[in-house]
């Protein structure tokens, strides 16, 4: 819970579950977020049976446009599933749930296992280090075959066998499923992660842009490293950031009161600011 509060706090974005507010007593914390009362993509998905093409791409097209702006916040979700995607009054996509998510710094790998076994990625499954973004790429694949055949890619009783299926990419693409998203499917569905597609190639695939609507959303800027001053570190945001990094406090201090850029100072004036709103200037 204190990891999710840490990764909403610096996430502003449509089709990110807005968190607004946290208050603490002795007894519950309570989560001040947007209103979404219709609830799990995965409860409309089975109340509907399978959903029209025009509707399971408008959902996708919500989910990557959203997986775009947090991955390039250097966030990694790693439980991407449609019960973690939850519909405002309008039908609007939001992803939610970021109790596994981490940071991903650019050129690092992750190591922990985590999320369901079924939209895990073979990376995950093998025990292996692996790259977040393209890791969570890798359950956006498995979502966009659930939204467009009303079934999951890789199923068995057996968790053993499940999983021996998603190492190897043993999947067959129901004939139901439209033929450029079929293409697609097996373009982010590729073991080796190297050779997978990136969110900016989906993106650009035909299927994410014939219904007009893929390019409406704006382009994010990655979150850069910045060089502020700290010269004393507040014990809450220090709290925070270390469930953000999953590191001990001594070297998140050390980057923090080192000279020089690093993404940390600007995660840390990020959650400073969401403690103190009203020193945000606007230029």
């Amino acid at each position: 819970m204190k990891r999710e509060i840490a990764v909403l706090k610096i996430l502003d974005h449509p089709n990110v579950m807005k968190l607004y507010d946290v208050y603490e007593t002795s007894d519950y914390l309570f989560l001040i977020t947007e209103y979404l009362p219709n609830g799990e993509l995965f409860d409309y998905i089975i109340r509907r049976g399978l959903i029209s093409p025009s509707e399971a791409l408008k959902f996708f097209q919500m989910l990557v446009h959203g997986m775009d702006y947090v991955h390039s916040q250097h966030v990694v979700h790693r439980d991407l599933k449609p019960e973690n995607l939850l519909l405002d009054d309008k039908n609007n996509l939001k992803i939610a749930d970021f109790g596994f998510a981490s940071i991903n710094e650019p050129g690092s790998l992750l190591e922990t296992s985590c999320g369901s076994p079924h939209y895990a990625s073979p990376e995950i499954v093998k025990g292996e280090s692996y790259n977040g973004p393209s890791s969570d790429i890798w359950s956006i694949g498995v979502i966009l075959f659930a939204l467009t055949s009303g079934s999951l890619p890789f199923q068995d009783e057996s968790i053993k066998v499940l999983l021996h299926k998603i190492g190897q990419g043993n999947y067959v693409i129901p004939p139901i499923v439209p033929r450029r998203a079929r293409d697609l499917i097996s373009h982010i569905l590729i073991v080796d992660p190297l050779q997978r597609y990136t969110i900016k190639d989906i993106k650009e695939h035909p299927y994410f842009n014939e219904n007009g609507l893929g390019k409406n959303y704006p382009l994010y800027k990655p979150l850069m490293p910045t060089d502020g001053e700290i010269t004393v570190v507040d014990d809450d945001i220090l709290a925070t950031m270390e469930e953000m990094y999953m590191e001990n406090e001594n070297s998140i201090i050390k980057e923090l009161l080192a000279p020089g850029k690093n993404l940390k100072k600007t995660y840390y004036f990020l959650n400073f600011l969401f403690v103190f709103p009203q020193l945000l200037i606007f230029h």
